[in-house]
């Protein structure tokens, strides 16, 4: 071999690998996160809820809704909750009880609810009732830096989502990684959620996903409430508005209010 020949090889040899290329277009990292998210089939982590609640559970879900229920496991430890796409169950190993319900709302009245948001349905779910989405069209989509989150080099972004009771905005943060382009936290007034240990496409069980009761528990199922007649009192309600502050439907009496019904698990 020449000596030129061999001169070239080993500067290959030594030359390090070209770095990474860091985006500056927010925009850009949200399609690139969003194209992540669609090419997954499945997804593991640790999520880590805090702020006003406290709580913490191992997750592994499906990606995609079938029949409005997600194909999801979580596990807090006391309380395991699973749905295997047609319903959806509640495992309270403390009380040895099973709650089943057919859709995720009727589990609203449960007292899980937060548990319920460590899904993340708001990231993984897609279309354009995710987060990713509403950060795409915020006029105030921001990309702030670089910063670690659970161990992962993140982008983190920020937004403002209206909030039409208050007259006020609410600022979002979100943290994507800048190795696998999928979130790692997301941070309201309220409290933040952190996402670690992810892991795509892990190998999942048949019965991965199964709502049957394990032997030995008492189980009760949640019916879904009749629907209500047209011209009938709506029933009352308490929510908090994006910003916080309770607004409660009776209070609106007189006024001309128009609910609009949407969730993302």
């Amino acid at each position: 071999m020449r000596p030129l020949t061999i001169l070239l090889l080993a500067l290959v040899a030594v030359t390090p690998a070209a770095a990474e290329e860091t985006l500056k277009d927010p925009k850009q990292i949200l399609n690139k996160s969003r194209a992540a998210i669609a090419a997954l089939k499945a997804v593991s982590y640790k999520a880590t809820m805090s702020g006003e609640v406290s709580l913490a559970a191992s997750v592994v879900r499906a990606i995609g809704i079938s029949a409005g229920v997600p194909r999801f496991r979580l596990d807090a430890k006391k309380t395991e909750i699973r749905g295997d796409g047609k319903q959806v169950a509640i495992f309270d190993h403390t009380q040895k009880t099973a709650l089943l319900a057919s859709d995720m709302r009727a589990l609203m009245d449960s007292g899980n609810e937060e548990l319920l948001a460590l899904i993340c349905g708001f990231f993984f779910d897609g279309g354009e009732n995710s987060i990713m989405a509403e950060a795409q069209h915020s006029k105030k989509l921001k990309l702030l830096g670089q910063a670690n989150i659970a161990k992962q080099p993140c982008y983190e972004l920020s937004f403002e989502i209206s909030d039409p009771e208050e007259q006020e905005s609410m600022t979002i943060r979100l943290w994507i990684s800048s190795k696998d382009f999928l979130p790692r936290q997301i941070e309201a007034p309220e409290g933040k959620i952190t996402l670690s240990e992810m892991r795509r496409n892990p190998k999942l069980e048949p019965d991965a996903f199964s709502t049957r009761a394990p032997k030995g528990y008492t189980q009760k199922k949640i019916e879904k409430p009749a629907a209500l007649k047209i011209g009938s009192v709506a029933p009352d309600w308490t929510l908090k508005s994006p910003g916080g502050k309770p607004v409660t439907l009776s209070k609106l009496k007189g006024k001309v209010v128009l609910v609009t019904f949407w969730a993302s698990w």
